[in-house]
């Protein structure tokens, strides 16, 4: 069954068994700090210069001793290092933080990414360049997007839909859509918004903005799926690259990075405020995009805000999805799925695997969208 306003249970029961055995238990030491980094560039030609920037927090007072470790054998004990990676190739990086209270530690895989110079010229399409790196951000039509590699996932649910309620809370029956589990091969990458469009990009390109909370800055919302094919097919006529809605697929992959996870950034429903505006933090409005921490691919706002249009039609469950990415348009043409929860909605409705459809031409305060470019 797909999820409807009508048919949502909004409390949230948290059992702590399930939450250990199946969404991943919270650290040993509650008032140990939480490791985060950013780096800019994330790629580049070698010898290739990153500026990495600390973005630990610490429940009791600050983070006081800094390790990095870079992934070609050099390290640094300083907040915000600054690195050069002077051979080609894809690096892992790791920092630990400590304070008196505890220590963490955070791994981020295939991090850094370090090219050959002119390796990949005259091998684009048209463009003289090669792939993109994952998570590299270009902008076309005046609009942020972030590249999405080619690769495999399984779609939907990892836990049954009793599983999910007893972890995060509602009724299994608003779970079964999210079945049967399913692998994906994205044979080429593809440009992802990096934001949930904004209600200033939205007026520029269609002249109105309707939205309720208003915001240049924060996701436009009030549209329909139709008032996005109109958004899609002016976006088209600017000569910038071919634009659409995103396959249910595709936001999948991209939200998860390609993993099994139960959110962005992993299982534990506890860390979800950190990634996402919703109903306990989102006093019940909008806020501007991009002011969550975005996920290891660089996608702000994949949980919360608005909910987000993809170009699918309504499906009950899984059975006979296409595996190759692409949207599944074969049902009713009324319905249209939605994907990401909203700050209208509680925890377990934010999960990456859990599905909406929506007529596709209503409108709701929390409904906007998010752009793919082919």
């Amino acid at each position: 069954m797909s999820i409807s306003r009508l048919s949502i249970g909004l409390v949230l029961i948290v059992a702590m068994t399930w939450c250990c055995a199946l969404a991943g238990c919270p650290k040993p030491n509650p008032d140990a700090p939480d490791a985060q980094f950013s780096a800019e560039p994330r790629s580049g030609d070698a010898p290739l210069e990153v500026q990495f920037t600390d973005e630990s927090t610490a429940p009791n007072g600050p983070v006081t001793t800094w390790y990095w470790t870079f992934g070609d054998l050099a390290s640094s004990a300083k907040q915000n290092p600054v690195h050069t990676y002077e051979k080609p190739g894809t690096y892992d990086v790791v920092l630990t933080v400590s304070y008196p209270d505890g220590t963490d530690t955070l791994r981020k895989n295939d991090y850094i990414t370090a090219t050959e110079p002119g390796a990949g010229e005259g091998e684009g399409e048209g463009e003289g360049e090669g792939e993109p790196e994952p998570g590299e951000v270009r902008a076309f039509a005046g609009v942020e997007f972030v590249w999405v590699p080619p690769g495999s996932f399984e779609m939907g649910s990892w836990l049954t839909p009793g599983e999910v309620a007893d972890a995060y809370g509602g009724s299994s029956g608003d779970f079964e859509d999210e079945h049967p589990r399913h692998p994906v091969t994205f044979e080429k990458g593809f440009w992802m918004g990096r934001y949930e469009v904004t209600q200033a990009q939205w007026k520029e390109v269609m002249g109105w903005n309707y939205s309720r909370y208003s915001g240049d800055s924060h996701p436009v919302e009030n549209v329909s799926w139709d008032n996005c094919q109109d958004f899609v097919e002016e976006l088209n006529n600017l000569d910038e690259g071919t634009f659409r809605l995103p396959a249910e697929a595709e936001w999948e992959y991209a939200c998860r990075v390609g993993r099994t996870r139960v959110f962005c950034y992993g299982d534990n429903p506890t860390d979800l405020g950190d990634w996402a505006w919703y109903k306990d933090n989102s006093n019940s409005r909008t806020h501007e995009v991009g002011s969550k921490k975005p996920n290891d691919w660089g996608l702000y706002d994949m949980h919360g805000n608005v909910l987000e249009w993809c170009q699918d039609r309504w499906h009950a469950n899984y059975t006979d999805a296409p595996e190759d990415g692409s949207a599944w348009v074969t049902n009713s043409p009324d319905y249209r799925m939605l994907r990401g929860g909203s700050w209208y909605y509680e925890k377990h409705l934010l999960r990456s695997a859990t599905r909406f459809d929506y007529l596709r031409d209503g409108y709701y305060s929390d409904v906007g969208l998010r752009l793919v470019r082919e």
